[in-house]
């Protein structure tokens, strides 16, 4: 392996590719659901947990010794393990100003949206204890669940409710309720 990453490697490196992919699917959503506002703070600190647990993942995965290539350490693993005392403080400072902010800017149920977010890296952390497997398809199937949660939740919760609601989907032409 050479002694430099290449350049394209940095954004990895730096653990930008899945806050990136993140703010971009939450994008995408918002717009193929014509959601007219969402509020910047929901993509800042989306981007900012999807990096953070990404950054604590990669380092855990190192001090666990588990990485995805046998034999030697790939660069993304290497670069978190060198600087990962300047890493875990901006983790803190990143996690720390986002609580602060969720707390006391943040509305009632984007808290809820956020802290139920919480609740599912929670779950990521105790299934990758135990998801030891060559492929960890546990734990990559709650990272996935995750991941989605937290692009869809915010933008959920941006949109308007539906015109229609259950009730009126069970009723017949004639206004009479369904029966079959």
């Amino acid at each position: 392996m050479n002694k430099r990453p290449p350049a394209w490697l940095i954004p990895n490196l730096l653990s930008l590719d899945a806050p990136i992919v993140a703010l971009v699917w939450m994008w995408m959503l918002a717009d193929a659901l014509r959601v007219q506002y969402v509020e910047s703070s929901s993509y800042l600190l989306l981007g900012a947990a999807v990096w953070c647990v990404y950054v604590v993942d990669r380092i855990r995965d190192v001090s666990r010794g588990v990485h995805p290539i046998e034999g030697e350490m790939p660069w993304r693993h290497r670069f978190h393990w060198k600087n990962r005392l300047v890493l875990i403080l901006f983790v803190v400072g990143i996690v720390s100003y986002s609580s602060f902010f969720a707390l006391f800017y943040m509305s009632r149920v984007l808290l809820t949206v956020g802290v139920v977010g919480g609740v599912l890296v929670a779950c990521y952390w105790f299934v990758s204890l135990f998801d030891k497997a060559d492929v960890a398809y546990g734990k990559n199937m709650v990272a996935g669940l995750t991941f989605a949660y937290g692009v869809t939740a915010p933008i959920v919760v941006a949109s308007e409710p539906l015109p229609i609601v259950l009730s009126e989907v069970f009723q017949g032409v004639d206004g009479a309720p369904f029966v079959g």
